[in-house]
C-alpha cells in the first residue's frame, strides 16, 4: 500500500493557493481538487491595499498581515516565471470636499499611517479625471492579476501531477481514525477552501458564513490614459489597452444572490463611473461574484469536532488577498502540531 499524502486541498482560490504554498514550504505532500469554475477570487479587484479609504485607517492587524503579503505575491511571480500578473501601481483617492483633503493630511500624520499615506496633496493633471479638490497617493500598494495568478498556477499543479479538474464528491470521501481515502487517494489530512460553495459541504454544515455579492464592469476608455488606479466612489483599475475594471458593489446594491450580474448594479456602476470620468467610455462586459462572508468579518479556521485533521479556511471576504497567506501559515502550524485553531 503506498504512503499516504499529508494532505488533500478542495478549492483553488485565493485560500487553497495560499495552504498549497504553505505545504511545498513545509515539504508536505498534496493533490488539489477543483473544478475551475466558479470562485471569488477570479472575479475579484486584485488590489492590495493596506487602507481603509473611507475613513484613512488601516483595517486590524494590518502590520501582521500586509508585508506578508506583498512578499507572497512578489515570491510567486518570481517562482511562476510565466506572464506578470503583480506589479506594484500606486492608488490615488478622488477627494470629495476639501474636509476630506484636510482629514487625509490629518491622517498621515498618524503613526499607523506615516506608511500609506503621502501627506502631499497632488492636483490633477488629466482633464478627464473629475478630481477637482485633488488626490492623495497610497503607498505600498500593489495590483493582481488574478486569473492569470490563478491560470499559471494550475499549470505548475499539473506539471507537479498534484492537480484533478473535478467535482468533489462528499458521499465518496471515506474516513478512517487517522486518515481519509477518496478515490483511491489517501491522505492524513483534508482541508475544504471552498469559498462560497462551502454552504453545500456536509462535513461543515454549522459554519457562520453568508453570501455577499459584488459586481464589476470593464470598460474602455481610450482618451482616459490613467496608469495608476483611482478610487473615487469605486475602484477603476487599469487593465492595459485602454482597458478598465470597474467596482465593486456591495450590499444591497446588487440584486439577487447569484452568480447572474443584475440591471441594478449595471446602472448603479454607470452612473459612478460618469461621476469620476470625464470622457467617452463603453461597457464591454459586466459580472458578478459571490464574496464568502462571516458576520464579525474574520475569516473562518475551522477543525471538523470529531475529525481535527479535517479542516475548513473560508469566510475571507474583501480583504482574502491580504489576509489568506497569513492565516493559511496559522491553520497549518496548528493541524501538524495537533493544537487547536486560536481565536482569530
Amino acid at each position: 500500500m503506498s504512503k499516504p499524502l499529508d494532505y488533500l486541498i478542495v478549492g483553488l482560490g485565493i485560500a487553497g493557493i495560499s495552504i498549497c504554498e504553505e505545504l511545498q514550504a513545509r515539504k508536505l505532500s498534496f493533490k488539489v481538487f477543483n473544478t475551475y469554475s466558479k470562485c471569488a477570487t477570479a472575479v475579484s479587484g486584485g488590489i492590495l491595499n493596506p487602507t481603509v479609504l473611507k475613513w484613512f485607517t488601516t483595517p486590524p492587524h494590518t502590520e501582521k498581515f500586509y508585508p506578508k503579503a506583498l512578499d507572497f505575491y512578489a515570491s510567486l511571480q518570481n517562482k511562476l516565471k510565466g506572464n506578470s500578473f503583480y506589479c506594484q501601481k500606486p492608488i490615488y483617492r478622488i477627494f470629495a470636499s476639501y474636509q476630506e483633503q484636510n482629514n487625509w493630511m490629518a491622517a498621515s500624520d498618524k503613526v499607523k499611517m506615516k506608511a500609506y499615506l503621502n501627506p502631499d496633496i497632488v492636483s490633477n493633471g488629466n482633464p478627464n479625471i473629475n478630481a477637482p479638490y485633488g488626490m492623495g497617493i497610497i503607498n505600498q500598494t500593489a495590483q493582481i492579476d488574478i486569473q492569470t495568478l490563478i491560470d499559471q498556477y494550475v499549470s505548475e499543479l499539473r506539471k507537479l501531477g498534484c492537480y484533478h479538474d473535478v467535482r468533489f464528491l462528499y458521499d465518496q470521501l471515506r474516513l478512517t481514525h487517522d486518515t481519509f481515502e477518496y478515490k483511491g487517494i489517501t491522505a492524513k489530512h483534508i482541508v475544504f477552501c471552498e469559498g462560497i460553495s462551502v454552504l453545500n459541504n456536509p462535513f461543515f454544515k454549522d459554519i457562520a458564513l453568508k453570501p455577499g455579492k459584488g459586481e464589476y464592469l470593464i470598460v474602455h476608455a481610450p482618451d482616459l490614459k490613467a496608469t495608476g488606479i483611482l478610487k473615487g466612489k469605486r475602484y477603476l483599475i487599469p487593465l492595459g489597452a485602454d482597458t478598465y475594471k470597474v467596482g465593486a458593489t456591495f450590499g444591497d446594491e446588487s440584486d439577487g444572490l447569484d452568480w447572474e450580474p443584475s440591471d441594478k448594479a449595471f446602472e448603479i456602476l454607470k452612473s459612478d463611473i460618469e461621476e469620476m470620468i470625464a470622457c467617452a467610455f463603453t461597457i464591454e462586459h459586466h459580472f458578478a461574484g459571490i464574496r464568502p462572508l462571516t458576520p464579525d468579518n474574520k475569516p473562518i479556521l475551522k477543525q471538523h469536532s470529531a475529525h481535527p485533521r479535517m479542516a475548513c479556511f473560508n469566510g475571507l471576504g474583501m480583504r482574502g488577498l491580504t489576509t489568506a497567506p497569513y492565516y493559511a501559515g496559522v491553520l497549518i502550524d496548528c493541524l501538524e502540531s495537533a493544537n487547536a485553531i486560536p481565536t482569530v
